[in-house]
């Protein structure tokens, strides 16, 4: 038996190998993913702190045939242990990027969700912050309101989607594109991933072509029309004005995406 291919325990490692907590320039908030080296090899340890390993466990074996993400390859309790990935991390200076990013984004919608969330109670919530925290006056909130039951779907639907596209996620390796944050997959508003794809990455007309095309290779992006675009826009920039706000009250883009989209300039 070869022992050099031998897959160590997380017992093993945590006494004998040299951790390291991972903290990217983007993303990598949660405090969970570490670096691990032992005997000339790496691997990826994330401890799970808020009970979410039941569900990036559920999401890896899933989407392990589809070959998108790192092997998930032991589990103790919170421990999980992933295959290093030898790359390097992605940015836009490929054609491909764009396409790939896509189809991962699709592959991840086929997850099956088992989950339905109040959309208007959170967007009501993040309001109500940013209102309170004096970001936006009474007038605003008010025509925010509006804009939101103008472009507000029927019956918002909540799937499995990929929420955090952003080149740090992504990583090149053997000559394919890896999503590498499992955490940054869970139940949320249908669509989710086009959002910030296009607001924060792909922002010109061929790129966001390319990642459409790429989802469509996997799955229907028919619901995409302009007015649910703005929709997805609209809670996005509400969120983020909240969520960048008590992290750093670094929240001015968030604001300014915000009216854009009261004035109808935001493409």
């Amino acid at each position: 038996m070869d022992l050099s291919i031998r897959i160590p325990s997380i017992d093993e490692l945590l006494e004998n190998a040299d951790i390291e907590l991972i903290v990217p320039e983007q993303g990598g908030l949660t405090k969970e993913v570490h670096s691990v080296r032992y005997r000339g090899r790496e691997f990826i340890l994330r401890i799970c702190s808020n009970g979410n390993a039941d569900a990036i466990s559920f999401y890896s074996d899933f989407l392990s045939p589809r070959k998108i993400l790192p092997r998930l390859l032991r589990r103790r309790g919170e421990y999980l242990l992933f295959e290093y990935l030898d790359g390097r991390d992605c940015n836009y200076d490929n054609r491909n990027v764009a396409y790939e990013v896509g189809r991962i984004s699709g592959e991840v919608t086929k997850i099956p969700c088992s989950v339905e969330k109040d959309f208007d109670e959170i967007f009501g919530k993040a309001l109500d912050y940013l209102l309170s925290n004096g970001l936006i006056d009474d007038e605003k909130a008010s025509r925010i309101i509006e804009k939101y039951w103008k472009l507000r779907p029927a019956e918002p639907e909540t799937r499995i989607e990929l929420s955090d596209v952003i080149p740090g996620n992504f990583r090149l390796s053997s000559g394919r594109l890896y999503l590498v944050d499992v955490d940054s997959i869970g139940p949320r508003m249908k669509g989710r991933c086009f959002s910030k794809a296009f607001l924060k990455w792909f922002k010109d007309r061929y790129s966001r072509e390319r990642f459409k095309q790429g989802y469509d290779s996997v799955a229907d992006p028919g619901f995409l029309t302009s007015d649910y675009l703005q929709y997805l826009y609209l809670r996005f920039a509400i969120g983020k004005a909240r969520a960048w706000h008590k992290r750093n009250g670094k929240q001015q883009k968030a604001i300014d995406w915000i009216d854009l989209l009261l004035e109808d300039n935001l493409s």
